[in-house]
């Protein structure tokens, strides 16, 4: 019964973590060039990847715990 209120609740905290990574992304040396003579940085050298990858996993939970059904029950 309180699963979907859960769900919900990871939902948006992980969509709000993703946009908030994201703009982190955008303003990373992985994606500008701050210094030419050491080029463009993978996503992992910038520690982008590993918040991003908790908040799709946090998303993904949200879902399952958002669309719960027990099986059985009538409506």
């Amino acid at each position: 019964m309180l699963t979907k209120a859960f769900g919900v609740v990871f939902i948006l905290y992980s969509l709000l973590f993703l946009t908030f990574t994201y703009f982190v992304y955008l303003n990373s040396s992985a994606h500008l060039d701050y210094n030419s003579d050491k080029g463009l940085e993978s996503i992992g050298q910038v520690h982008v990847f590993y918040p991003a990858f908790v908040a799709l996993i946090l998303l993904i939970f949200g879902v399952i715990l958002w669309k719960d059904h027990v099986i059985g029950e009538k409506k």
